[in-house]
């Protein structure tokens, strides 16, 4: 039943408990109608439920409808940490107010660190990254992953899979209970994450380009209000973004910065190791050198 209610996606974090919001306890109630239907005699000679099942139940045609602007990161397989992972863990620990700004040259490693993340907190913790390059699809009319309301209820509705929270089914019109929405499913995650000795991160990945496509569009974007929202203890903000557009992200006066600086030579040497395992020490400090360690330069060096 867990399953279905989450759309048979996977689930890492105990739930926490919540009475569930009206329209989500009335689809929870349609699809255990329909389990139990299930379970009868009557329903022997059934298919069985299907995905299409659920998202029915839930008064939705598809599951874009709950997650309308997922994650389009690219596949990093044996990615090398570089040295600001450990870093940048501990700059959020000890981050003011919970909020953090980690920002760096093109090409530094911002979006590889942070999928790396939470293997560099403390166990149990939750890093739900919000993609706002989208794979280069962050001016394109139909994403609008700029805009508060398609933000909100992908954030919201990620946390339901990772935390146990409830669904978001459809983001409220009125800006005060949409950021409510967000809110209440922060503190309820948060809490349980805590519970469980980890650390709950909200991550805007690349918000530079959010800003940029507001500007392009003259439309609000999400992060002024996200800045404004508070956060609960066990919750932390993270906003990357490239060191010549920090001012673009309208963060609070006296918010946290972390530079992330790419590759040390030890990491390149690693990557460069990967191509030609023989490398010498000496061509290793080179390459190292040439690309300034920026680990984008260096692949396409490679």
């Amino acid at each position: 039943f867990r399953e279905c209610l989450r759309l048979n996606l996977p689930v890492d974090a105990v739930g926490c408990g919540l009475h569930l919001p009206g329209e989500v306890q009335a689809a929870t109630d349609r699809i255990y109608r329909k389990i139990e239907s299930e379970a009868l005699p009557e329903g022997e000679m059934s298919l069985g439920l299907a995905r299409a099942d659920i998202l029915v139940a839930f008064g939705v045609h598809n599951e874009a409808a709950l997650l309308p602007v997922p994650p389009r990161f690219d596949e990093i397989k044996d990615a090398i940490a570089t040295p600001d992972l450990v870093g940048l863990a501990g700059a959020l620990a000890n981050a003011v107010d919970g909020h953090l700004i980690a920002h760096g040259d093109a090409g530094v490693g911002k979006t590889t660190t942070v999928s790396l993340l939470e293997s560099a907190l403390p166990a149990n913790s939750v890093v739900i990254a919000y993609d706002c390059f989208g794979g280069g699809s962050y001016l394109d009319p139909a994403e609008g992953r700029h805009l508060s309301e398609r933000a909100v209820l992908q954030l919201v509705n990620e946390l339901a899979m990772r935390c146990g929270t409830p669904l978001l089914l459809k983001p409220p019109q009125v800006a005060p209970q949409l950021w409510r929405a967000l809110r209440e499913a922060i503190e309820a995650a948060s809490s349980a994450v805590r519970e469980a000795g980890g650390l709950l991160v909200l991550v805007m990945d690349a918000a530079d380009n959010a800003a940029y496509a507001a500007r392009q569009s003259g439309d609000r974007w999400f992060l002024p209000e996200l800045w404004r929202l508070g956060l609960p203890a066990g919750a932390r903000l993270l906003v990357t973004a490239r060191t010549h557009r920090v001012a673009e992200l309208q963060a609070p006066e006296g918010t946290d910065r972390f530079e992330l600086f790419g590759f040390d030579e030890a990491a390149s040497a690693a990557f460069l190791r990967r191509r030609f395992p023989s490398a010498a020490d000496t061509d290793c400090s080179s390459f190292h050198a040439k690309t300034g360690g920026n680990p984008r330069v260096q692949f396409y060096v490679l």
